[in-house]
């Protein structure tokens, strides 16, 4: 995904620390980072709005 789509430095690490914590729901405001853990099988809250749901659909291609 990271090469489809900008990231920031640190939503690698934290969707990844989430994941291996056992994690199933992930609570963020950056659009970038719910994306990405909504790309990696994570229930994000709040939802995706409309930035969000572009760059998971970029992300996908």
């Amino acid at each position: 995904m990271t090469w489809k789509t900008q990231l920031g430095a640190f939503d690698p690490a934290v969707v990844a620390s989430a994941k291996l914590a056992g994690g199933t729901r992930f609570l963020s405001i950056d659009s970038r980072a719910k994306a990405l853990a909504a790309a990696e099988g994570l229930e994000v809250f709040p939802p995706l709005d409309a930035a969000g749901r572009r760059i998971l659909a970029e992300s996908k291609r």
